[in-house]
């Protein structure tokens, strides 16, 4: 009998209170980008689809750096 072990992989969580979502991504990222996607960049957490996103920039910024 053989036992594979696979590595869990850490992830952390961003919730969005008024749609009721859960935005989850690796743990071992350094940098973060949040937005809207662009020609040239895809962020790792895309905003386009939640309410009032008008507002946010197709620059996605760089947050919760360690």
């Amino acid at each position: 009998m053989y036992s594979v072990s696979h590595p869990v992989e850490s992830t952390l969580e961003l919730f969005h209170i008024q749609t009721n979502t859960s935005l989850q991504f690796a743990a071992n990222l350094s940098v973060i980008c949040i937005g809207k996607p662009n020609d040239q960049q895809s962020p790792d957490i895309d905003v386009s689809g939640f309410p009032d996103s008008h507002v946010v920039s197709r620059n996605p910024r760089q947050n919760l750096g360690k």
